[in-house]
């Protein structure tokens, strides 16, 4: 016996092996795969949008630490009939040498940030093709007429092109 967790409304079943099984419809209409679609589109473009802000801020945090530059330190006067005299002031005072275990440790974990760096403008390139392989095929859809696919043997790269609508 073949339990329905619909209260009303027929059932479509055939007999397979003595046994029932409920014929399911899976097809999708037109109208429902172009919301998916475009909240495909959305999607891709907020993933993108996150990894690129992810990016910038890793390279703002990573830049400047390939050259290993000695920090100076400014000091400021309010006027220019200010003097400020630089021989009372004390010297900053130098950072501690490091050890090799801890070298090692630092330079293997800015290796693998720069990896991750790289992962991550990776990642950005391929979400970049994904939305615009989707903004394309969004294009052919809505495109009237008949559309030309133009494939280039050499490089392999696609290119579609229809005809152009004179505006009214």
């Amino acid at each position: 016996a073949v339990v329905s967790t619909q209260s009303t409304g027929m059932i479509k079943s055939k007999m397979v092996g003595g046994k029932h099984q409920l014929h399911t419809d899976n097809t999708l209409s037109h109208a429902t795969v172009q919301l998916l679609k475009s909240q495909d589109a959305n999607y891709l473009r907020l993933k993108l949008q996150a990894e690129r802000s992810k990016v910038s801020k890793m390279e703002s945090v990573l830049h400047g630490t390939r050259d290993e530059r000695k920090s100076t330190h400014t000091f400021f006067r309010d006027s220019d009939s200010e003097e400020v005299e630089l021989e009372g002031v004390e010297a900053l005072p130098p950072a501690p040498p490091l050890d090799d275990r801890t070298k090692k440790t630092l330079a293997r974990q800015k290796k693998a940030q720069y990896r991750t760096l790289m992962s991550r403008k990776e990642r950005v390139k391929a979400l970049q093709v994904a939305a615009s392989k989707l903004q394309v095929y969004k294009n052919i859809a809505s495109a009237k007429g008949r559309v030309y696919k133009e494939v280039n043997e050499d490089s392999g790269v696609t290119h579609y092109r229809w005809r152009k609508q004179r505006s009214k």
